[in-house]
């Protein structure tokens, strides 16, 4: 026991050393940091909300959440028709025993409108407040109290009688040292104190802080320059600062009912009446029959279903709420500061400037310079805060005003936008007021000192005005801010100094984040550079760009030797095709176009791009001994569905350039399908009587033409004995021809017959291709290309199937289309244009 006890460290148990122990616990693995991660992210989303719905629903005692005990009912904020803002109730059926759901989704609502209305009420709130200076009655009398207090202590004529004689002494000094400008500039700035001090000392406070006085004026001043922004000639500032607090509560009432009902109630007059009259009963269900007399059944359904859309929307308005209370509680606090500066720098002036300092030269009339500038500064600040507050919420009002039932949740996310820009925009203006406050300070305390008007120019009156006029700008010089930017830059000196990286162990610039994982990097790279196989001309690293170069080349050679050239469907769709024979992945071919200095339609380079991709995709993978024969049956589809698609829809929904991409694809396709039989040329001539029956094949209507036949050949050129196939019981149905033929001679026939289709498919494709204006001419290619894909199905008994074959037109009874439409010209030129490199 004893040990157990004196094992224990109390230090370890402090709340500062608990939390650096839990934090460490957490992030110690990855999936520890990513759970915690989750669970703050649902406290944030889930139990913060409902404790703050919880924590004001027990307050107010409601379920509901409506009540006039809420804890925004001391504001009083009411909207135009009268309405508190803390009566307002989410309408919506409690359910019960026989509906838990209703009661489910009924609680969580309840607690998610207690915790908004509170918020946005108070944002609203203090909105109001600010701009409509109800609290200056309160806050002047404290400071006239406060005030006559601290006079009636001050020996206010000994401190006049004191400043007076030590002014005095200053004129005679600057007289003594020849410096008549310094002495008549200190006698001009005794009398303005003398004769301006008194007056101003005459209970100023509770005159200026008043909510008629100098500041409140400011206020209507700033009120008034808002709306006249936006169009509004109302000359009573307080009745246009009543009608924004109104506005701000029907922009609440607004979003409520979008949140209860989906839409806003308001828009027709009886539901209007019967919302209002229900909620100040504090009746769900008088608003219910209410929205059922008026014609909202709409609104009544979404009364009587509580759903999770409606929890969902509500997390959203929760989270926009904390940010509109965020913009008002921020411009609220400026204008306070603003207030809270002027008024502290007017104490400062009173107490001490104007009956002493102020007499005095040098440092203490430059402090009292200084202190009325940012006097009025601070005054001007709190007048343009009030006219950005007024301009923002009359804004904002007018966009909730405009918005329709659907787009109030767009209009919110806009209100959002505005508030953050307009928390930015407050920012940097307060600071370049308070640059200007100092530039002003400076200016007026340099003039002081040098004299002023009655200086002469080039004279010894002003010799001294240079060193004293230096005390104001010194103190700019010298403020907080300067010394930091010099610090900063003294640390980049040192950190870029070579003798701090040696100290450092050669780490560049030591004193950034990133200095050891930027030094580790820099090692790593020079080691793979001296690393056998990897640096060098020759090595990895200049392999990769080796492939880019290859893949230039060829892209340019395909250009060049394109029937279309550059920026043409027929360029782009060869270019595609040798660099696919190069072995570059699809992804990477826009890399290739990119480095062709003539390319520089990308449009068509993603059209060609579209199409090779969509041929490639939708080709059947088992396309038999051409393995690109399963390609121009997917071209060919493609290429007529665009073609139908621009006459259907024309060039508007079908880009032109699509549609020339499509059919240059088909016509690349076909040329791929033709060069197996192009490079490997029987040179060995056919008989006349195997000529003929090759002839007599690739003839649509003779009945040779068949599985049977081709199945026949193929069997034959595998080295089975035709008498023996003869003589076998599924031998029927081949002509008596084929019985004697040898295996190099049905060979022959066969390669004979697969090239005069693959012929017939090129030129078929050319002719369609040259002229597609003509619908006919594509469905004699797609003849040619069904002869071709059946012969070659035959060949390997591959089942003929609607994907890997196309349907054989029939050009008797189907007479086809006659025109592609207007926009098939443009195609035309398309595929005709020929450009040079």
């Amino acid at each position: 026991m004893t040990t157990a006890v004196a094992s224990w460290d109390p230090a370890q148990w402090q709340p500062t050393m608990m939390g650096r122990r839990c934090r460490s616990w957490i992030t110690a693995t990855r999936p520890r940091h990513r759970t915690a991660w989750v669970l703050g992210m649902l406290i944030v989303l889930f139990v913060f909300p409902g404790l703050l719905g919880a924590v004001v629903t027990a307050q107010s005692g409601s379920s509901l959440g409506g009540t006039a005990y809420s804890a925004v009912g001391w504001t009083d904020l009411r909207d135009s028709s009268g309405v508190p803002v803390s009566y307002y109730m989410f309408v919506t059926d409690q359910g019960g025993i026989l509906s838990p759901w209703n009661t489910a989704m009924a609680l969580v609502l309840s607690l998610q409108f207690a915790g908004w209305r509170e918020i946005i009420g108070f944002g609203n709130w203090i909105i109001g407040t600010t701009i409509s200076f109800s609290w200056a009655d309160r806050a002047g009398a404290a400071m006239a109290g406060a005030s006559d207090s601290l006079f009636q202590q001050l020996p206010v004529g000994a401190m006049f009688l004191a400043g007076t004689a030590i002014g005095a002494v200053f004129v005679g000094i600057f007289i003594v040292r020849g410096k008549p400008a310094r002495a008549a500039m200190q006698v001009v700035v005794m009398v303005i104190v003398g004769v301006g001090g008194p007056i101003v000392m005459v209970r100023p406070l509770q005159e200026v802080v008043s909510s008629h006085g100098a500041i409140a004026e400011g206020r209507d001043l700033g009120v008034v320059l808002a709306l006249a922004v936006l169009g509004e000639d109302d000359p009573n500032p307080a009745a246009m600062t009543q009608a924004l607090q109104s506005q701000q509560a029907d922009n609440t009432r607004r979003l409520l009912q979008v949140w209860n009902f989906g839409h806003v109630v308001d828009n027709r007059p009886l539901c209007k009446t019967a919302f209002t009259n229900g909620t100040l009963n504090q009746s769900a269900s008088q608003v219910k029959e209410g929205l059922t007399n008026c014609g909202d059944t709409s609104a009544r359904w979404a009364a009587d279903n509580p759903g999770v859309g409606q929890i969902g929307l509500g997390f959203f308005l929760f989270f926009v709420s904390i940010a509109a209370m965020w913009f008002g509680v921020v411009f609220s606090f400026r204008v306070f500061m603003a207030l809270a500066d002027a008024i502290y720098n007017g104490i400062v002036l009173l107490v001490w400037d104007l009956p002493m300092g102020g007499f005095i030269a040098g440092q203490p009339q430059i402090s009292m310079v200084r202190r009325g500038v940012d006097t009025g500064m601070a005054f001007m600040r709190m007048v343009t805060h009030i006219v950005q507050l007024a301009f923002y919420m009359s804004f904002l009002g007018r966009l909730m005003e405009q918005a329709n039932d659907d787009d109030v949740l767009l209009v919110l996310v806009l209100c959002s936008i505005v508030m953050i820009v307009g928390t930015v925009q407050v920012r940097r203006m307060v600071e370049r007021m308070n640059a200007t406050s100092e530039a002003v300070a400076n200016r007026i305390g340099q003039s002081i000192e040098s004299g002023g008007v009655f200086a002469s120019p080039g004279g010894g009156g002003g010799g001294g005005g240079g060193g004293m006029g230096m005390v104001g700008l010194g103190h700019s010089m010298h403020s907080p801010g300067h010394a930091f930017l010099g610090a900063l830059g003294a640390l980049s000196v040192i950190g870029g100094s070579p003798l701090t990286e040696w100290m450092f162990g050669g780490r560049r610039n030591p004193l950034r984040p990133y200095a050891g994982l930027q030094r580790r990097a820099d090692l790593s790279a020079m080691e793979r550079e001296t690393q056998a196989g990897m640096g060098g001309a020759r090595g990895w690293g200049a392999q990769g760009p080796a492939d880019r170069s290859m893949h230039t080349i060829v892209a340019r050679q395909a250009m060049e030797n394109a029937p279309g050239g550059p920026n043409t469907p027929r360029g782009a769709a060869a270019i595609l095709t040798a660099l696919n024979d190069a072995g570059l992945p699809r992804d990477h071919v826009g890399g290739a176009f990119h480095s062709l200095e003539e390319w520089t339609d990308g449009e068509m380079m993603m059209y060609a791009q579209k199409a090779a991709g969509r041929v490639a995709d939708d080709a059947d993978p088992n396309p038999g001994a051409n393995p690109h024969m399963a390609k121009v049956v997917s071209a060919l589809a493609l290429a007529q569905d665009s073609a139908s698609e621009l006459r259907d829809y024309g060039p508007a929904l079908q880009p032109v350039k699509k549609v020339a991409a499509d059919y240059s694809a088909l016509q690349q396709m076909s040329y791929e399908m033709h060069r197996p039989y192009r490079e490997n040329r029987s040179m060995t001539r056919l008989s006349q009587s195997e000529q003929d029956l090759v002839n007599r094949f690739i003839d649509p209507d003779d009945p040779i033409r068949s599985r049977r036949t081709m199945r026949h050949l193929q069997r034959i050129a595998d080295g089975e004995d035709p008498l023996v196939m003869h003589s076998a019981a599924n031998s029927g149905g081949v002509a008596s021809e084929l019985h004697s033929l040898s295996s190099i001679s049905a060979l022959r026939m066969i390669h004979a017959i697969s090239e005069s289709e693959a012929n017939a498919v090129r030129d078929a494709v050319d002719a369609a291709v040259w002229t597609p204006t003509d619908p006919h001419l594509l469905r004699v290619a797609r003849e040619k290309i069904w002869a071709a894909v059946s012969t070659s199905h035959w060949q390997h008994d591959i089942p003929t199937t609607a994907h890997n074959t196309p349907t054989r037109p029939d050009f008797v009874n189907n007479l086809g289309a006659s025109s592609y439409g207007p926009g098939m010209d443009e195609v035309q030129d398309l595929l005709r244009l020929r450009t040079s490199t």
